[in-house]
């Protein structure tokens, strides 16, 4: 049996090499259709029943995107919610979905657009993970995590 010469044998091992490396830049690199930053949720109060998130949906594509709904293995039901004034009060109403204009962005924040979680299993406590599972109308789901903290 004939043995390759060591050059070779380093060029074949660099030329791998440099082929997994290019094609892992190119998906761990390379950024979604939409990114979802800043996630928190707000610790639950007692009864411990319900809960709310918020983050910011960052949309990267040439056209608008419509967030569906959302999901936590962490409750038994999640909402997308909208408040506004009426008149000298808040008021808090469930919607069917939320828009990220094309290139634009979605702020979930306190007192505004949130997502709203009901019949928790058990109580969220400050430094506690969220999962979160993001759908959109044409882009795949995304999965986040986010933190529990105070308000």
């Amino acid at each position: 049996m004939r043995s390759l010469p060591p050059l070779s044998i380093f060029v074949f091992a660099l030329s791998l090499l440099i082929a997994c490396s290019h094609e892992q830049d190119a998906t761990a690199g390379s950024p979604g259709a939409v990114d979802v930053t800043a996630a928190w949720a707000r610790p639950s109060l007692p009864p411990h029943e319900n809960s709310a998130a918020f983050f910011v949906v960052h949309n990267r594509t040439d056209h608008a995107v419509q967030l569906l709904g959302a999901s936590t293995s962490r409750a038994g039901v999640t909402e997308l919610h909208h408040m506004e004034m009426d008149g000298d009060r808040m008021r808090m109403r469930r919607v069917p979905s939320f828009t990220i204009p094309a290139h634009g962005e979605l702020v979930l924040e306190p007192g505004s657009n949130h997502l709203m979680f009901f019949e928790l299993p058990a109580p969220w406590v400050d430094g506690e993970k969220v999962d979160l599972h993001l759908e959109f109308d044409s882009l795949p789901a995304v999965d986040v995590l986010a933190e529990v903290r105070p308000l």
